[in-house]
């Protein structure tokens, strides 16, 4: 393939999220992995489709993870959100690092891998959760009105129709909706010991921290992929730092799409 049919084909595939990226102030997230019955739909035209790897979501848009299904989205460099099943969530927001998320149903973790994080709110029908630093927070909207909220690692601000309390690393809120929309039960305990989801998240990201593009990306970079089927390729020619690029194009690609300072 000679470098014009690359570069043709390069825009092709980023044009969707260079285009979200670029509206002033609007934000892109991507769909990173999709296990499963895993979808998406639109928020202008409400239409479901499957959904695909690197596929951009913008603000309103929604994602399911169905039945025995899990999901990945990333919302930039540092910022991840997992869906394991029967999980429902709305991106309410999606500003240039401010991210609204709104969990229906089921359980996720939401992943900062480092600090200083995005301005985050994720919002179920009882709590809101504004986690205040890197780390890993662990969101369940069960039946019943009855939402857990658990810190794995990190701090969180909790917000309810009682106040707003902190929660720290190691530990669990647990909150039941009543009767009526004020009625809200609460309680705090030690969270419970690691299952087989927090271990899968933490699978998740060692693939990520392992890869070329962790160590080359920053938190505004929308597109370089952090996970082994990408790359990152140095440039002593054109006397840029590294650049990323899709392995659909092959090695040796002399173009790419460079993320970086002029050395």
């Amino acid at each position: 393939m000679n470098y014009k049919c690359r570069g043709a084909l390069l825009a092709l595939m980023l044009t969707p999220l260079l285009t979200a990226a670029g509206e002033p102030g609007a934000g892109v997230a991507r769909v990173t992995l999709a296990n499963g019955n895993v979808t998406t739909q639109r928020g202008d035209t409400h239409d479901w489709t499957a959904a695909r790897l690197g596929a951009p979501l913008v603000k309103g848009d929604r994602i399911d993870a169905a039945r025995a299904s899990r999901a990945e989205v990333q919302f930039d460099f540092l910022n991840f959100l997992r869906l394991g099943e029967n999980a429902d969530v709305r991106l309410t927001d999606l500003e240039s690092r401010h991210y609204e998320l709104q969990v229906s149903k089921g359980l996720v973790t939401y992943r900062i891998l480092r600090d200083p994080p995005a301005e985050v709110e994720i919002v179920t029908p009882a709590v809101t959760v504004r986690p205040l630093k890197r780390g890993v927070y662990r969101i369940a909207v069960l039946e019943g009105g009855r939402t857990e909220v658990t810190v794995r690692d990190g701090k969180a601000e909790i917000a309810s129709r009682q106040g707003t309390e902190t929660l720290n690393h190691g530990r669990t809120m647990i909150f039941r909706l009543g009767a009526t929309d004020k009625e809200l039960q609460v309680r705090e305990a030690h969270a419970q010991g690691k299952d087989d989801w927090d271990r899968w998240n933490e699978h998740r990201d060692q693939q990520i921290t392992r890869g070329t593009g962790y160590r080359y990306g920053g938190p505004g970079i929308y597109g370089p992929n952090p996970y082994p089927y990408s790359y990152w390729y140095g440039d002593p020619l054109w006397g840029y730092g590294p650049y990323w690029y899709p392995p659909v194009l092959g090695f040796g690609f002399g173009g790419g799409l460079r993320f970086g300072h002029r050395r």
